[in-house]
Protein backbone atom coordinates (compact mmCIF):
# COMPACT_ATOMS: atom_id res chain seq x y z
CA UNK A 1 0.00 0.00 0.00
CA UNK A 2 1.23 3.47 -0.82
CA UNK A 3 1.25 6.08 1.70
CA UNK A 4 1.00 9.88 0.16
CA UNK A 5 1.86 12.47 2.82
CA UNK A 6 0.29 15.79 2.44
CA UNK A 7 2.01 18.50 0.41
CA UNK A 8 2.88 20.58 3.86
CA UNK A 9 4.34 17.65 5.78
CA UNK A 10 6.70 16.79 2.01
CA UNK A 11 7.67 20.87 2.15
CA UNK A 12 8.55 20.75 5.87
CA UNK A 13 10.99 17.03 5.04
CA UNK A 14 12.30 18.81 1.78
CA UNK A 15 13.32 22.10 4.53
CA UNK A 16 14.86 20.08 7.02
CA UNK A 17 17.07 18.03 4.73
CA UNK A 18 18.64 21.42 3.71
CA UNK A 19 18.61 22.49 6.83
CA UNK A 20 21.00 19.88 8.36
CA UNK A 21 23.99 20.48 5.81
CA UNK A 22 23.68 23.88 6.30
CA UNK A 23 23.82 24.05 10.37
CA UNK A 24 26.83 21.64 9.80
CA UNK A 25 28.69 24.12 7.84
CA UNK A 26 28.06 26.87 10.43
CA UNK A 27 29.04 24.43 12.98
CA UNK A 28 32.72 25.66 14.48
CA UNK A 29 35.16 23.09 13.97
CA UNK A 30 38.11 22.55 16.56
CA UNK A 31 40.89 24.13 15.60
CA UNK A 32 44.29 23.14 16.17
CA UNK A 33 46.41 25.62 18.19
CA UNK A 34 49.46 24.03 18.68
CA UNK A 35 52.64 25.35 16.18
CA UNK A 36 56.28 24.17 16.06
CA UNK A 37 57.36 25.67 12.54
CA UNK A 38 59.43 29.16 12.31
CA UNK A 39 61.23 31.22 14.84
CA UNK A 40 60.95 29.77 18.26
CA UNK A 41 61.47 32.12 21.39
CA UNK A 42 61.62 31.13 24.68
CA UNK A 43 62.24 32.39 28.25
CA UNK A 44 62.12 30.82 31.84
CA UNK A 45 63.56 29.97 34.91
CA UNK A 46 65.75 26.36 35.61
CA UNK A 47 67.76 24.42 38.12
CA UNK A 48 70.94 23.10 37.61
CA UNK A 49 72.00 19.95 39.13
CA UNK A 50 75.60 19.76 39.47
CA UNK A 51 77.21 16.55 40.85
CA UNK A 52 80.82 16.56 41.13
CA UNK A 53 83.41 15.40 43.06
CA UNK A 54 82.88 14.65 46.44
CA UNK A 55 83.39 17.73 48.33
CA UNK A 56 83.24 20.14 45.55
CA UNK A 57 79.12 20.53 46.31
CA UNK A 58 77.12 19.73 49.09
CA UNK A 59 73.27 18.51 48.56
CA UNK A 60 72.03 21.64 49.89
CA UNK A 61 73.80 24.14 47.73
CA UNK A 62 74.61 22.12 44.13
CA UNK A 63 71.10 22.85 43.10
CA UNK A 64 71.77 25.77 40.71
CA UNK A 65 68.55 27.94 39.96
CA UNK A 66 68.84 30.27 37.49
CA UNK A 67 67.10 31.98 34.12
CA UNK A 68 67.40 30.86 30.49
CA UNK A 69 66.66 30.84 27.34
CA UNK A 70 65.47 29.42 23.79
CA UNK A 71 66.08 30.32 20.67
CA UNK A 72 65.79 27.25 17.71
CA UNK A 73 64.30 26.59 14.24
CA UNK A 74 61.15 24.53 13.40
CA UNK A 75 61.88 23.49 10.00
CA UNK A 76 58.93 20.48 10.12
CA UNK A 77 55.89 19.89 11.90
CA UNK A 78 58.38 17.75 13.22
CA UNK A 79 61.56 18.78 13.59
CA UNK A 80 63.47 22.26 14.55
CA UNK A 81 66.84 22.76 16.07
CA UNK A 82 67.33 24.47 19.31
CA UNK A 83 69.64 26.44 21.66
CA UNK A 84 69.17 26.44 24.88
CA UNK A 85 71.47 29.17 27.32
CA UNK A 86 71.25 29.40 30.94
CA UNK A 87 72.95 31.06 34.16
CA UNK A 88 72.32 31.57 37.76
CA UNK A 89 75.13 30.95 40.87
CA UNK A 90 75.23 29.44 44.39
CA UNK A 91 77.27 29.27 47.14
CA UNK A 92 80.03 26.19 48.54
CA UNK A 93 80.47 24.56 50.72
CA UNK A 94 83.70 27.14 51.80
CA UNK A 95 81.71 30.30 51.48
CA UNK A 96 83.01 31.01 47.82
CA UNK A 97 80.38 32.11 45.10
CA UNK A 98 80.30 30.10 42.42
CA UNK A 99 78.50 30.56 39.09
CA UNK A 100 76.99 28.85 36.57
CA UNK A 101 76.35 28.82 32.80
CA UNK A 102 75.08 26.15 30.46
CA UNK A 103 74.25 25.79 26.39
CA UNK A 104 72.55 22.93 25.29
CA UNK A 105 72.55 22.90 21.29
CA UNK A 106 70.58 20.12 19.88
CA UNK A 107 67.72 18.57 17.55
CA UNK A 108 63.75 18.98 18.93
CA UNK A 109 61.16 15.61 18.13
CA UNK A 110 57.70 16.64 18.24
CA UNK A 111 55.48 13.65 19.03
CA UNK A 112 51.31 13.86 17.73
CA UNK A 113 49.60 16.80 19.49
CA UNK A 114 47.48 15.45 22.83
CA UNK A 115 44.20 17.69 22.92
CA UNK A 116 45.48 20.15 19.88
CA UNK A 117 47.01 21.89 22.62
CA UNK A 118 49.48 20.25 24.18
CA UNK A 119 52.52 19.67 21.69
CA UNK A 120 54.97 17.30 23.48
CA UNK A 121 59.15 16.32 22.33
CA UNK A 122 62.02 14.48 22.49
CA UNK A 123 65.74 16.05 22.40
CA UNK A 124 68.94 15.38 22.34
CA UNK A 125 72.27 16.73 21.85
CA UNK A 126 75.51 18.45 22.90
CA UNK A 127 75.62 20.10 26.23
CA UNK A 128 78.36 22.30 27.77
CA UNK A 129 78.59 23.76 31.54
CA UNK A 130 80.99 26.11 32.82
CA UNK A 131 81.66 26.77 36.86
CA UNK A 132 83.18 30.32 37.81
CA UNK A 133 84.55 30.04 41.53
CA UNK A 134 85.88 32.95 42.97
CA UNK A 135 88.58 31.22 45.77
CA UNK A 136 91.09 32.14 47.99
CA UNK A 137 94.71 31.29 47.09
CA UNK A 138 96.28 30.27 49.90
CA UNK A 139 99.78 31.32 48.58
CA UNK A 140 99.16 35.15 47.21
CA UNK A 141 96.55 35.50 49.82
CA UNK A 142 94.22 37.02 47.06
CA UNK A 143 90.71 35.82 45.67
CA UNK A 144 91.52 34.33 42.40
CA UNK A 145 88.53 33.03 39.44
CA UNK A 146 89.26 29.22 38.60
CA UNK A 147 86.83 28.42 35.44
CA UNK A 148 85.83 24.96 35.28
CA UNK A 149 84.22 23.97 31.69
CA UNK A 150 82.63 20.61 30.46
CA UNK A 151 80.66 19.27 27.36
CA UNK A 152 78.45 16.27 27.39
CA UNK A 153 75.80 14.39 25.54
CA UNK A 154 72.46 15.59 26.95
CA UNK A 155 68.83 14.05 26.56
CA UNK A 156 65.34 14.70 27.40
CA UNK A 157 61.84 16.20 26.82
CA UNK A 158 59.53 17.88 27.60
CA UNK A 159 55.68 19.71 26.78
CA UNK A 160 54.55 23.08 25.44
CA UNK A 161 51.12 23.61 26.39
CA UNK A 162 49.49 26.15 23.78
CA UNK A 163 47.41 29.47 25.16
CA UNK A 164 47.15 30.60 21.63
CA UNK A 165 49.33 29.24 18.63
CA UNK A 166 52.33 31.71 18.89
CA UNK A 167 52.15 31.52 22.82
CA UNK A 168 52.96 28.20 24.87
CA UNK A 169 53.97 27.56 28.46
CA UNK A 170 56.98 25.22 28.40
CA UNK A 171 58.66 22.79 30.15
CA UNK A 172 61.35 20.25 29.62
CA UNK A 173 63.79 18.11 31.29
CA UNK A 174 67.18 17.13 30.26
CA UNK A 175 69.93 14.43 31.81
CA UNK A 176 73.67 14.54 31.07
CA UNK A 177 76.84 12.93 32.38
CA UNK A 178 80.68 13.39 31.41
CA UNK A 179 83.18 10.53 31.95
CA UNK A 180 84.76 11.69 34.92
CA UNK A 181 81.81 11.26 36.88
CA UNK A 182 80.00 14.59 36.77
CA UNK A 183 76.45 14.80 36.12
CA UNK A 184 74.18 17.51 35.64
CA UNK A 185 70.28 16.70 35.43
CA UNK A 186 68.00 20.08 34.09
CA UNK A 187 64.49 21.69 34.41
CA UNK A 188 63.15 24.60 32.79
CA UNK A 189 59.90 26.08 32.97
CA UNK A 190 58.88 28.96 31.23
CA UNK A 191 56.94 30.50 27.82
CA UNK A 192 57.75 30.10 24.05
CA UNK A 193 56.85 32.77 21.76
CA UNK A 194 55.92 31.68 18.17
CA UNK A 195 56.42 34.75 16.19
CA UNK A 196 55.68 32.87 12.72
CA UNK A 197 52.28 31.87 13.68
CA UNK A 198 51.05 35.30 13.85
CA UNK A 199 50.87 34.92 9.78
CA UNK A 200 48.28 32.29 10.04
Amino acid sequence: MRVVLPSSVQALVLLGSLAVPAVAQQRPERVERTHTTGLLLGYGTETNVITSQPGAASSDNEHVVGHGITLGYGFTRRWAAYLNAGWGGFETTAGNRTGAGSIDLGARYHLPTVGRVISPFLQGGLASRALSVDALNSRTGFVDNVLGWRSMAAFGGGANVHVTRSLAISGMSTWGATSDGIANPRVHLGVLLLPSAWRR
